[in-house]
């Protein structure tokens, strides 16, 4: 197996002043401000499920409370991307979906070229594509036994030799949907990836119910409030980026703030738009019309909210210009 490379604990180093000014007007100052002008465009974040397979089958997965059992050839997708595009279809950024995507790698192949950004939502057991344009999402529910009896047998191990076998220089993050089987380990989980120079963030969001599916995942919001305030702790104080949820919308996901972002609010509602498996527009969002936004626990919303409102983008623009000139703060070392 190949070594992974590990992070640095003691020392990380930084890109110079001149060096992050560049990249924070390029990459985060003039896309705000594009949005905050024109507003969010219509279609601009797009969900496509890829295919209605899977090698494994997730306690806490709504894609298995549908009736689905077609799926469009890759050809035919391409036809259906062409007719978009000459609708104008804006093909902003796609987030590739499952099922397991990277079960038909060769349709995302052809897809995600129509595209700006492209996200890759994966059970990471079938290797990764040297595609380093792409942002792979590895679905990770814990450490390793709870990981397993979520998932299956033998998967938490089979993510360790995907990313230890990926190429070098794709963009890989962990992705933890907490629920109430495995609250315990999200600090383990954060030590236990850290020093893993491959993955670059692990992303927090929560178990959002589907009607009519029985589960015991939810997590009422007393105690996710409790864990926002844990997770903004760790990011002050230990693991800085690394946990790739930002202060702001861990915020906003509070329980006297996350109206303003699901439901009715709910951006994607408003502008995003889903696909399944046969190119179909579906109800609601890339969780079926069966989702509970009352209780939605997706870190898309809140985070589109964040993007999109000119009262929101002001809050992280101003804040993102503090963060780019305040000193450096120490993040202290995790223990072994």
């Amino acid at each position: 197996m190949t070594a992974t490379p590990v992070r640095q604990k003691e020392e990380i180093k930084t890109p110079t002043l001149r060096g992050k000014k560049r990249k924070f007007w390029k990459d985060y100052m003039l896309p705000k401000v594009a949005f905050f002008v024109r507003g969010f465009p219509d279609r601009a974040v797009v969900s496509i499920d890829v295919t209605n397979k899977c090698n494994i089958r997730c306690k806490h997965c709504y894609f298995f409370a549908y009736e689905q059992d077609k799926e469009l050839k890759p050809e035919e997708w391409l036809q259906k991307l062409e007719e978009l595009k000459k609708d104008g279809f804006p093909f902003r950024s796609a987030t590739w979906v499952g099922g397991e995507p990277l079960l038909r790698k060769e349709l995302i192949e052809i897809g995600r070229k129509y595209f700006m950004f492209n996200i890759v939502v994966t059970n990471g057991t079938h290797g990764l594509p040297n595609w380093p344009d792409v942002m792979f999402h590895i679905s990770v529910d814990g450490t390793e036994a709870p990981h397993d009896d979520i998932r299956g047998k033998g998967v938490y191990k089979k993510i360790q030799k995907t990313i230890a076998e990926s190429p070098d220089g794709l963009n890989i993050s962990l992705a933890c949907c907490l629920n109430q089987r495995n609250l315990e380990c999200m600090e383990p989980l954060l030590e236990e990836w850290h020093s893993n120079m491959k993955v670059k963030h692990i992303l927090f969001d929560f178990f959002t119910p589907v009607k009519g599916v029985k589960h015991d995942l939810f997590i009422p919001f007393d105690e996710q409030e409790k864990i926002i305030d844990r997770l903004i702790e760790l990011k002050k104080t230990r693991y800085g980026d690394f946990i790739g949820v930002s202060e702001r919308v861990l915020d906003l996901m509070r329980q006297g703030k996350r109206q303003k972002a699901i439901g009715d609010n709910c951006v994607f509602l408003q502008k995003g738009h889903s696909f399944d498996p046969m190119g179909n527009k579906k109800a609601q969002c890339m969780m079926g019309a069966d989702a509970d936004c009352d209780r939605c626990g997706c870190i898309v919303p809140f985070y589109l909210k964040q993007r999109t409102e000119r009262k929101y983008i002001l809050q992280e623009v101003w804040g993102d210009i503090k963060d780019l000139f305040k000193p450096k703060e120490k993040i202290a070392p995790v223990a072994k």
